[in-house]
């Protein structure tokens, strides 16, 4: 196996790693970014082998228009795994963030829209604290 498709694969195992980590930690942004990009590549390559130019487009001595569905999938799934990890290497070397883009998702709060906990209610004219407050209770 030639080195090239190689590299290929070795991006589409690295993306779905990626893809496998961002929904262990439910990092939801990273999993809807990730699945836009495989649709839009596996329907890119899927539109493009249906045009009267498919026949130009040649990957490893067959062209497009020839090739069936899975190996369309499978070149879609290709083609942005590798623009996956070009972009992974891009931010890991600019560490100034300079080409940033917006999540699509906006992340979430939990700690500071968490309702405070309930407390038991007690009438004002009870002479029995309320529970938990430290104070003696009446029994």
């Amino acid at each position: 196996m030639p080195f090239t498709p190689l590299i290929a694969v070795g991006a589409l195992v690295f993306t779905f790693v990626n893809f496998l980590t961002y929904l262990r930690s439910r990092n939801w942004n990273g999993v809807l970014t990730q699945v836009i990009a495989w649709a839009a590549g596996v329907g890119g390559i899927m539109l493009a082998a249906h045009t009267q130019f498919a026949a130009q487009v040649t990957f490893g001595g067959s062209n497009l228009g020839a090739m069936d569905t899975a190996t369309q999938i499978f070149l879609g799934l290709i083609a942005t795994s590798l623009l996956t990890t070009v972009n992974e290497l891009k931010k890991a070397i600019d560490n100034s963030d300079s080409a940033r883009k917006a999540p699509l998702l906006q992340p979430t709060e939990h700690a500071a829209t968490a309702p405070p906990l309930a407390t038991a209610a007690v009438p004002a004219d009870s002479d029995t604290p309320p529970a938990g407050s430290g104070a003696p209770q009446a029994g």
